[in-house]
């Protein structure tokens, strides 16, 4: 049997698997949260690259821009 869950608060939902759950009290406080997981990330501030190598630098533009 496949589980499948949506997060209607998530920018795009999408329908994705779920392999296992957290517990009941877990996701309550999670749901009361001002938004999903994934708003979360798109509201991350800026990443400070300086000290950074320039590798890893690419790396982070090439994460950020897909």
């Amino acid at each position: 049997m496949i589980t499948r869950f949506t997060d209607g608060r998530d920018p795009s939902p999408k329908t994705r698997e779920v392999f296992t759950f957290h517990r009941p009290e877990t996701l309550t406080l999670w749901s009361k949260g001002p938004f999903s997981f994934r708003t979360g990330l798109s509201h991350l501030p800026e990443l400070n690259t300086d000290g950074l190598r320039d590798c890893r630098n690419r790396c982070s533009d090439h994460t950020l821009a897909t």
